[in-house]
C-alpha cells in the first residue's frame, strides 16, 4: 500500500517539477546554494557528499565549483550493487557518465571510508514537515544514511515539495536539516532543525 502511495506520488510530483522553468530551477538553486554556505554543518564539515544534478533536481554545479575553488573536500555517489558510495572529485575532469546516464567520479578517484564530519547533500522530490523525504524509489540514500549516522543529511527541494505528511516505510531515514528557495513557518525551510 505504502509502496504505491508512493510510486503515485513520485510520478505526480515528477511531472510538476519537469513542467518549471529552467530559470526558476536555476534561480532556485542559486538561493539554496547560497543558504547552504551559511549554514553552520556545511561551513564546519570536513567533507560534502553531493549528487551531481541531472533533470529537474535543485542543480548543484555550483556547490563543486565553490569547493573545488576553496579547496574542501567533495565526493559523488555512485552506485556499487544496492549500495550507495562515494568517490572524492577534485575538478570537472573527475566526473563521467554512469548508469542512466547519471554523473559520477572516474573510476581512479579515491573512494570514501571515513565520513565522520561529512555532510550529504541529498536530493529530494519532496519533503515533510517531520523530515522524511521522497526519492526516485531504489532506497540507495535511506540505505547510506542509516549505515552512516555519523553524516549530516540536508534535504534540497522546492518549496513547492515541501508537504505536510508523506507515506513512510520502517526503513526510511528522516533528515536532519532541509533547505529550499523559501523561507516558511515551520523550521524546515530554513536549514534548521
Amino acid at each position: 500500500m505504502i509502496k504505491e502511495q508512493k510510486k503515485s506520488l513520485r510520478k505526480h510530483i515528477l511531472e510538476k517539477r519537469d513542467a518549471l522553468s529552467g530559470n526558476y530551477l536555476s534561480e532556485s538553486s542559486k538561493i539554496i546554494l547560497n543558504k547552504l554556505l551559511l549554514d553552520e554543518h556545511f561551513l564546519n564539515s570536513r567533507l560534502i557528499l553531493c549528487y551531481k544534478s541531472f533533470g529537474s533536481e535543485i542543480i548543484t554545479d555550483d556547490i563543486f565549483r565553490y569547493c573545488f575553488e576553496i579547496g574542501k573536500n567533495i565526493a559523488v555517489p555512485f552506485c556499487n550493487g544496492d549500495l550507495l558510495e562515494f568517490r572524492i572529485v577534485k575538478s570537472e575532469n573527475d566526473f563521467t557518465a554512469g548508469k542512466f546516464g547519471i554523473i559520477t567520479a572516474v573510476d581512479n578517484c579515491l573512494t570514501v571510508d571515513d565520513f565522520s564530519g561529512s555532510v550529504c547533500i541529498t536530493p529530494a522530490l519532496a519533503v515533510d514537515r517531520r523530515l522524511f523525504r521522497l526519492g526516485y524509489g531504489g532506497g540507495f540514500y535511506d540505505r547510506f544514511l542509516n549505515a552512516h549516522k555519523e553524516v549530516f543529511s540536508i534535504g534540497v527541494c522546492l518549496s513547492g515539495f515541501i508537504i505536510d505528511e508523506l507515506p513512510v516505510d520502517s526503513h526510511d531515514i528522516r533528515l536532519n536539516s532541509c533547505i529550499t528557495e523559501n523561507i516558511t513557518s515551520g523550521g524546515v525551510n530554513d536549514g534548521r532543525r
